[in-house]
């Protein structure tokens, strides 16, 4: 059943406890972990604070723990720039291990000592006097409370946290129920009939797990998902062990190889490819078909197979999952849930008995800030509030105007449906970097984005992801990625785009300290550089 919501934990009358750091990070998984390096290597910023309401680091690898939980982007490219794991045990790590090098990172680079947990962060108030935000927190456990101010806040609120519950009344039943974002170890389901709701990414890694803990299955689904092999499972990965892991000079080389070959897929997303797009989708489309129906049991294929196209939910990397549905201990139906009663889920066509019910309906992305009340320049309204009215938005995936000295890494429509979040938020921190450098040595004190650039912004991002394939008419079918009418989750260029965006800003479109910018005489010619290393990289690709 859903989760208390742990804000009911504080205690209002306690006073609460002064802090004050230059800059304030919020979240403890890959993003905030990436800003304080990054924070220490580039500016020597030892003047740092993070909160995040999980017992250590690791965001959802320290939150999410279900049953066959892992990463399904490889661990050569699953992994910090700074701190490249010649350590991986397979190919695609699971949860542990990624737990487990987080954790490492964290203690190699003493970022615990900078670091709150169990603490709840309620609300981000900016003070245009002092030009500060002021962060109210609280310890989810006692009710401790913390006032925290700072010059400028990272916000790196991880997507894969909250859970996403369908609009199923589960009060009724007497046994276990739980989500995948909020698995009980503890429970047993050996020998138990386990019914499984949803066939994302996580139900996908779930149902094998389930039966090879000897679990009897029951997986009951809405809709398909695209499904295609994991191409590295092994003959890459021997290489890696071999070979590559011995220098980081050659791990770092494997990451931008991966990083340009894949990025050529992007074409497949979008229309504006013309019919090499067209060719890449079909291309795709009968290859995954045809792996589905070689590895499926025929009597599923109509239930497995889409009949939108790919992309416009995300792809799922088959861990095994269309193996085991050979598994005589499971049985697959396409149906819709009315109601749970104690001991069965009842569909519109049958009873299923269940001793324990496992939801994997995904993940709730656009609640993210919900619990968070964001109040910028204009303290009448909150952030949610805005989003909510005018579509959750940010310029350059990271800014939003009225709300200066607030960076989102990992904010609306960083994602893509091919490329690793790691590299992404990688490349935020770098534009982060270059834009806020001055506020961040304390030469400055504010930096935004202009009005009118944020409002272009809007319209460009909104009227460019209609050509793509990210669940939209063209597309064919819906998904996460739009609510309210508004995608706020896919990015609709390629990462090359992202990448040439976040490390050539637009200046003139930022303010500092009130006053449009001016590209620092340093970076004007940085774009020749940049361009030949690119070059060199397209054109090894090529050769």
């Amino acid at each position: 059943m859903p989760a208390s919501d742990p804000t009911d934990q504080a205690t209002p009358d306690a006073q609460p406890e002064q802090r004050h750091s230059h800059v304030l990070i919020i979240g403890g998984g890959m993003a905030g972990m990436a800003a304080a390096i990054k924070l220490k290597q580039q500016f020597g910023i030892d003047d740092w604070h993070l909160y995040d309401n999980r017992e250590d680091f690791g965001g959802t690898w320290e939150a999410v723990r279900y049953p066959g939980c892992g990463s399904d982007v490889p661990g050569m490219w699953y992994s910090l720039s700074t701190d490249l794991n010649p350590n991986w045990t397979q190919s695609y790590p699971v949860q542990e291990e990624n737990r487990a090098y987080l954790h490492g990172v964290a203690a190699k680079r003493g970022l615990r000592d900078h670091a709150t947990f169990s603490a709840l962060v309620q609300s981000l108030v900016w003070d245009d006097e002092s030009k500060m935000w002021t962060v109210s927190a609280h310890d989810i456990h006692t009710g401790r409370q913390y006032r925290h101010t700072a010059r400028l806040v990272l916000m790196a609120i991880g997507g894969l946290v909250l859970p996403q519950w369908p609009s199923i009344n589960f009060e009724a039943f007497a046994g276990p129920c739980m989500h995948t974002a909020e698995w009980d170890p503890a429970v047993e389901v050996a020998g138990k009939r386990v019914v499984v709701i949803g066939n994302g990414s996580s139900g996908a890694q779930l149902v094998p797990a389930l039966l090879a803990a000897g679990a009897t299955v029951t997986q009951i689904v809405h809709s398909a998902h695209w499904m295609v092999p994991r191409a590295l499972d092994k003959g890459l990965y021997k290489v890696y062990q071999a070979v590559l892991r011995r220098s980081t000079l050659l791990m770092t080389a494997l990451r931008w190889v991966m990083a340009g070959v894949v990025d050529l897929q992007f074409p497949r997303f979008t229309t504006a490819s013309g019919a090499r797009g067209e060719r890449a989708r079909q291309q795709a489309e009968a290859t995954a078909e045809a792996y589905m129906r070689s590895q499926a049991p025929e009597r599923y294929h109509d239930i497995l197979v889409p009949k939108f196209r790919i992309g416009c939910k995300r792809t799922i990397f088959d861990n095994g999952y269309l193996a085991s549905l050979h598994d005589p201990n499971v049985v697959l139906v396409r149906d819709d849930v009315v109601e749970v009663t104690a001991d069965a889920v009842v569909t519109k066509t049958a009873t299923y008995p269940a001793d324990v019910i496992a939801v994997a309906t995904g993940f709730n992305y656009y609640n993210l800030y919900a619990r968070i009340d964001i109040r910028g320049r204009d303290g009448s309204i909150s952030l949610e509030e805005r989003w909510s009215r005018d579509g959750m938005y940010a310029y350059e995936t990271t800014m939003v105007d009225g709300y200066p000295n607030l960076f989102f890494l990992g904010g609306p429509n960083h994602a893509t449906g091919h490329f690793s979040v790691i590299c992404t938020i990688e490349n935020v921190l770098l534009y982060v970097a270059a834009v806020a450098e001055r506020v961040l040595r304390g030469t400055a004190t504010t930096i935004e984005v202009a009005p009118g650039a944020y409002a272009q912004w809007c319209e460009t991002i909104a009227s460019a992801l209609k050509d793509t394939v990210f669940s939209t008419p063209f597309g064919g079918c819906t998904s996460w990625y739009v609510y309210g009418g508004h995608n706020s989750t896919a990015y609709p260029w390629s990462q090359v785009t992202f990448w040439r965006r976040m490390t050539h800003p637009q200046w003139a479109e930022l303010l500092l300290d009130g006053r449009p910018m001016t590209a620092p005489a340093r970076r004007r010619w940085a774009w020749v550089g940049a361009g030949a290393v690119a070059a060199a990289v397209v054109c090894a690709l090529l050769v």
